[in-house]
């Protein structure tokens, strides 16, 4: 079948303009966490907002509400596509299960309950609520491999072995970029779009960055081979090695320029989201034919929903408006 991104980025364009991210000054100025409810019930979350309204309801309900919106809005998005369209946006929406299979990993080696760790789910991969439920309220990491459901995800063979060797060594980061390779390696080699490809390869480049920085700061492994993802566009293996030894190879960089004096992992991290989120909005704008507007609308769409939580819990606990500027990026 034809792909269909004519039809696609039309829906996509009128579900974007409904993003809280196109108020966010009104949300950040909000006199009251009553005042924020009302402005997210005329976004594109309102419609999915439910108990978080009713009286007496708290945080708890808003982010139920808040992870319920992103899965009916993944599940509209993938329900649109066929053919070629149909085949990348599902590669596209398989990273999530990456992203929700490390935070259930990281939460459980942390201690934080099945509640804390759902709540900070992003459920819009192969995996359903009910499987990342059932994840996030497994008693340790050595129960995560006999989850029902696992098998709904293209990531499930890598995520049993690597869990394995996470109960076995407790190496989260092993367990991370295991992952990161089964994905990454399986995207790039399917993915028919060159778009996708190219902003697949920035994120491999961003994850290898970000490892380099984290085994610089601890103690440096002799064999660096097991921790680089192939396939990046501009951090091969000689730059991730001389990272990771304190040796330069940020110099150079084009997308990832502004990380050449960083020397703080967290400053690090922030800046490289801050910067996929502005790949991903140029893709938007410049790919108009393409799957580059679903990757746009994807990265706002998960910004708008981490910043709901962060400007929820400001104005439920009353923190001062200013402050919450500062943490918007609003801030002067």
């Amino acid at each position: 079948m034809p792909d269909n991104y004519g039809y696609i980025n039309a829906r996509v364009r009128a579900m974007h303009a409904g993003l809280i991210t196109q108020k966010l000054d009104d949300a950040v100025n909000a006199s009251s966490y009553t005042e924020f409810l009302r402005l997210l019930s005329e976004s594109s979350i309102g419609a999915d907002l439910g108990e978080a309204t009713a009286s007496g309801a708290g945080l708890s309900q808003l982010d139920a509400s808040l992870t319920r919106n992103f899965f009916n809005t993944a599940q509209k998005v993938v329900g649109m596509a066929d053919g070629v369209s149909g085949g990348d946006i599902a590669l596209l929406f398989a990273r999530y299960d990456l992203l929700n299979l490390k935070a259930v990993a990281r939460g459980k080696i942390g201690g934080r309950s099945g509640d804390e760790i759902y709540a900070n789910l992003v459920p819009a991969g192969s995996l359903k609520p009910a499987v990342l439920q059932a994840l996030a309220n497994v008693p340790d990491v050595g129960n995560l491999i006999g989850v029902a459901g696992m098998n709904a995800s293209p990531l499930a063979m890598a995520f049993r072995k690597a869990a394995q060797n996470l109960t076995a060594n407790g190496n989260l980061l092993e367990f991370e970029i295991a992952l990161d390779q089964a994905y990454y390696e399986t995207a790039l080699k399917k993915a028919d779009s060159s778009i996708l490809k190219d902003y697949l390869r920035r994120e491999v480049d961003a994850a290898n960055i970000l490892t380099a920085l984290k085994l610089k700061a601890s103690t440096v492994p002799e064999k660096l081979e097991g921790y680089f993802v192939k396939g990046g566009k501009e951090i091969n293996q000689g730059r991730f090695e001389q990272i990771t030894a304190g040796n330069g190879g940020m110099e150079g960089l084009n997308a990832f320029a502004r990380l050449a004096d960083t020397t703080d992992l967290g400053q690090a991290e922030n800046t490289i989201r801050q910067i996929l989120l502005e790949t991903a909005k140029k893709l938007y704008v410049a790919d108009a034919l393409g799957i580059g507007v679903v990757i746009g609308f994807l990265k706002e769409k998960e910004q708008e929903i981490a910043l709901a939580r962060l400007i929820a819990r400001a104005k439920f606990y009353n923190v001062p408006t200013e402050v919450i500027k500062k943490e918007v990026g609003r801030g002067a």
